[in-house]
């Protein structure tokens, strides 16, 4: 049986090592296709909620400090229908819209489209954070709490 993802499960991708590296300077790239990405710069915060905070989840407990130790460009939007399309040449989403994100994919449809987005700019940096194709609850909150310090 194949996962497909729905229009809630979207895509998001990651540049890291490598000849990105270089740009580490500069806070955004944007790619060949128009895909933005932002620089998660190295550090570290608190995630989770405090045991005695009486709404607290247990999936949110216990609080730990989280240390971010290299640099990564993070996808600042969706991967758009457009985009998809650029590197895949079809359009496999059930809402159509240039500009919309992507959806209705399977994991091997991500993974064809990072093998292919890869080639295409000539490096092996793409890649997916984990199996929901969502970014990890830490780098998500770790990027929230840098973009409000820098204003995003």
């Amino acid at each position: 049986m194949r996962f497909v993802m729905t229009c809630f499960s979207i895509l998001y991708l990651f540049l890291s090592g490598g000849a990105f590296f270089a740009h580490a300077a500069e806070k955004t790239y944007i790619n060949s296709i128009g895909m933005e990405f932002v620089l998660i710069p190295t550090g570290s915060f608190t995630m989770g909620a405090d045991k005695n905070f009486e709404d607290a989840n247990y999936i949110e407990t216990p609080q730990h400090r989280v240390t971010i130790s290299k640099p990564f460009y993070l996808g600042k939007y969706e991967v758009t229908q457009a985009q998809w399309e650029a590197v895949m040449g079809d359009n496999p989403s059930m809402f159509k819209g240039r500009n919309n994100p992507v959806e209705k994919l399977s994991w091997e449809d991500a993974q064809e489209f990072i093998k292919r987005l890869n080639a295409k700019e000539g490096t092996n940096a793409y890649r997916l954070n984990c199996a929901i194709l969502q970014p990890a609850v830490s780098t998500e909150r770790y990027f929230a709490l840098t973009a409000r310090i820098r204003n995003w």
